[in-house]
């Protein structure tokens, strides 16, 4: 990522301020840097000055509901001949949640990893 920074070009000038840098809240003059900005990258990235572009990495994240059913033989009760069938209870809808990352290339080689993470984890460059 230190790359990305240090490849940025020169007529990008601004910087991001919180509740200024809602689009709707520019100035003229901070949307004109802004596309100044955008162009001077793709300019950038189409003469292939850099192949930056081919190392991003996006993520996606969702919670995936674990259950763990019982096997036939599990559930398996003896009785006897002249009693009634047992009661079956209905099984334990969620029982448990499980946070999972997808790490994708960008236009590059596709999937990268797939994570289970674990109770309030984040995932980190380690």
């Amino acid at each position: 990522m230190d790359q990305a920074y240090k490849k940025k070009p020169d007529k990008c000038e601004f910087t991001s301020r919180g509740e200024d840098s809602i689009p709707h809240n520019l100035t003229e003059a901070q949307k004109t840097d802004g596309v100044t900005c955008c162009n001077a990258m793709l300019t950038e990235f189409k003469e292939e000055a850099s192949n930056l572009v081919w190392d991003i990495v996006i993520s996606d994240e969702t919670w995936m509901r674990c259950y763990d059913p019982k096997t036939k033989q599990q559930s398996t009760v003896w009785i006897y001949r002249n009693t009634p069938k047992p009661i079956k209870m209905a099984r334990e809808r969620n029982a448990s949640m499980l946070m999972i990352d997808y790490f994708f290339f960008f236009n590059k080689t596709g999937h990268v990893a797939t994570l289970a993470l674990e109770n309030y984890r984040t995932v980190n460059s380690d």
